[in-house]
């Protein structure tokens, strides 16, 4: 078998294996991202160590800073790339040839953030072997011939963001603060508790506090990427729950937060004590969105007392949202909001209840705080979370 077979024969079983993993890839980069992947799964052995590599497949020609141009062939330039410090970039309009972008790549944000600005795809093999896929819709991790999929916090906050009833506004900071939390801590199995107001002009300071903590000897907002990289170092080394403003300002550090008994009592624990105190807090604050981060992975973020989501390998864990199969027109729905006292815990639940005429269905109901039951209601869907004190008791869809 000649080595172009050879190559070809592998490029085949490549395309079989991510069409059976369900790896959607853009049809008009896939030939490449495939060729690159190829390329980072059997790189030559030197010294007895296959190397790292990485590259950069976008739709068409760009300027990155850092971005080198080449004059050698494919190969040649291949030689030049680590996928840590510089990648190979490749685009559809020219792909026979690749330039170089030096920068930082190492980290799983950093290249999310790349493939979100460059509608492009990121293929990296790591020092210990194992090759990602990075696009928009998340990461792709390929270890020992299996794939197992992280997915882009950022994609799916449209989710849940009604769970959290965001204010105008407040958007783009928790999407970045989930990137950070779940893009930047969790990779690097950092601990940590975030919490941000969810109104604007709300002093976090104001918040009921155990220990009051530490102010950083300088300002650091999580927006600015240089100054994520400062926290990040910051959190590697200290315990306790870090307030941040309603822009995004770092306003104390090692704080920790102060829960009731009577709450605890009312809506139970969740996980270990940092969970648990995430949730407590949330629960007498309504003010606030807390985020914690697992050592051992996992992102979950509590409001109200509600553990709105969990974010990790096997995806997002939401609250229950229930929608049945309705084969009818869309107008033909009836959606309305409703409100429902809790006894177990004593918060207001609001629901989006959609209705059919002659395909409504009970539907059973439990508090997302406390799962206590709740009166179920005849419809085919059904939305609910706790709501905050400042939203609308009646609103108009």
């Amino acid at each position: 078998m000649s080595e172009l077979q050879q190559i070809r024969g592998r490029l085949e079983r490549l395309h079989a294996e991510l069409v059976g993993e369900g790896i959607e890839i853009d049809s008009s980069l896939a030939a490449q991202v495939e060729e690159e992947l190829l390329h980072a799964r059997f790189i030559k052995v030197h010294e007895g160590i296959r190397p790292p590599y990485g590259a950069l497949i976008v739709p068409a020609g760009l300027t990155l800073e850092g971005m080198r141009a080449s004059t050698g062939t494919l190969e040649e330039t291949r030689k030049l790339v680590d996928g840590q410090t510089s990648l190979l970039v490749r685009t559809v309009t020219e792909p026979d040839r690749g330039d170089l972008a030096v920068g930082k790549f190492s980290d799983e944000l950093s290249l999310l953030k790349l493939a979100r600005d460059t509608k492009g795809v990121v293929v990296r093999r790591e020092d210990d072997g194992t090759i990602t896929i990075t696009s928009e819709q998340g990461i792709w991790v390929n270890e020992l011939y299996s794939w197992r999929q992280r997915p882009a916090a950022r994609q799916r906050l449209m989710d849940i963001s009604d769970e959290v009833q965001l204010e105008t506004g407040f958007y783009e900071l928790v999407a970045e603060l989930l990137d950070f939390a779940f893009h930047r801590l969790s990779p690097m199995h950092i601990g940590a508790t975030l919490v941000l107001p969810l109104q604007t002009g709300f002093d976090p300071l104001t918040f009921p506090l155990e220990a009051d903590g530490y102010e950083l000897p300088m300002s650091l907002n999580l927006q600015v990427p240089d100054d994520r990289e400062l926290l990040v170092g910051y959190l590697r080394v200290v315990d306790g729950a870090v307030l941040l403003t309603a822009e995004g300002n770092v306003a104390r550090t090692q704080v920790k937060l102060q829960t009731s008994k009577e709450t605890s009592r009312k809506i139970g624990a969740d996980r270990g004590m940092r969970h648990s105190s995430a949730k407590w807090f949330s629960f007498d604050n309504p003010e606030a969105l807390v985020i914690v981060v697992s050592a051992d992975g996992p992102v979950t973020m509590y409001s109200d007392g509600a553990r709105v989501a969990v974010f990790d390998d096997a995806g997002i864990d939401s609250l229950p949202n229930r929608l049945n199969t309705v084969s009818a027109q869309a107008e033909r729905l009836e959606t309305s909001w409703e409100l429902e006292a809790c006894r177990g815990c004593d918060k207001q639940i609001q629901l989006r209840v959609v209705r059919l005429e002659g395909a409504n269905q009970t539907i059973e109901v439990t508090c997302p705080v406390c799962k206590a039951e709740l009166p179920g209601r005849q419809a085919v869907g059904l939305w609910l979370s706790p709501r905050k004190p400042w939203t609308e008791e009646s609103r108009t869809l």
